[in-house]
Formats: C-alpha cells, structure tokens, sequence
C-alpha cells in the first residue's frame, strides 16, 4: 500500500508544479520542483547512495532553505574527484541540522563552504565559511 501513497504524492506534487507553470506563479513552481526532487530520493529504497546524487538532494534542500529565508545563506560545494557510494542521508541529517541551528539562532547571513577529505580510509566532510570554526564529520560510506 506504502508504494501507491507514494506514487499518489509524486503525482501530486507533480501536478501541483504544473499549475504553478500555468500560472506563472515562479516561486511556487521552484519550490514544487525541490519538493519534487526531495521526495523522488526519498522514494528510493537503497540504503547507500552515490555522493553527488545526495548533493544534488542538498542543493534542493538548500534552495528551500534560501526561499524561506531570502539573503541568509550561501554555500559552495568543492566536488571530490571520485564519487563514493554512502550511507543515505548522512550527508542531508548533518546539513540540515548544522544550517537549521544557525539561521534559527540569529538574522545573520552565512556563506558556507563544503568540501570532502579522504584521509586514512576515512571520508570526511568540512564545512567552513563565517563560522566560529571549521567543522568536521565522517560519512559512512558503503
């Protein structure tokens, strides 16, 4: 039963976008279509995942995050060359927390960097940008 609710919210969301086009309403339509894309990975049922298709989650996820609060964030990602397979969502759970405390805990801008270490078999992610400090975590990867 889970798929066809599944299939019912995708369809709906796509149809929702749709009329958003038809009625130029641009801004509805953006959000429609990061929802969209949320949701589509979300369907997916591997448990690991290919680092860039997570990035691509991310900039949705950010790009929700920028419409619900103009102005007050920025963040550039250095790609790594290779593109490991990890866990799902690691990456997601780490971001969307780490941006949720900073633009909850004050009206200040951020401009955020995000880059990825692979240093002694352990693949790592830095975020740095105007923050107290540079932050780390490990991705599990598959």
């Amino acid at each position: 039963m889970r798929t066809g609710i599944d299939s019912f919210l995708s369809d709906a969301l796509s149809y929702a976008g749709q009329l958003a086009f038809a009625e130029e309403a641009s801004g509805t339509f953006a959000l429609l279509e990061h929802l969209s894309r949320i949701f589509r990975y979300w369907e997916h049922r591997e448990e690991a995942i290919r680092l860039s298709d997570e990035l691509v989650v991310l900039s949705s996820l950010l790009e929700i995050v920028r419409i619900r609060y103009p102005g007050r964030l920025r963040l550039s990602v250095e790609t790594p060359d290779e593109d490991p397979f990890i866990t799902k969502y690691a990456l997601l759970h780490y971001i969307q927390k780490e941006i949720g405390a900073l633009i909850d805990g004050t009206s200040q801008g951020y401009i955020l960097h995000l880059r990825f270490l692979d240093e002694d078999n352990r693949f790592r992610a830095e975020l740095s940008g105007n923050l107290p400090q540079k932050q780390y975590f490990e991705i599990p990867c598959k």
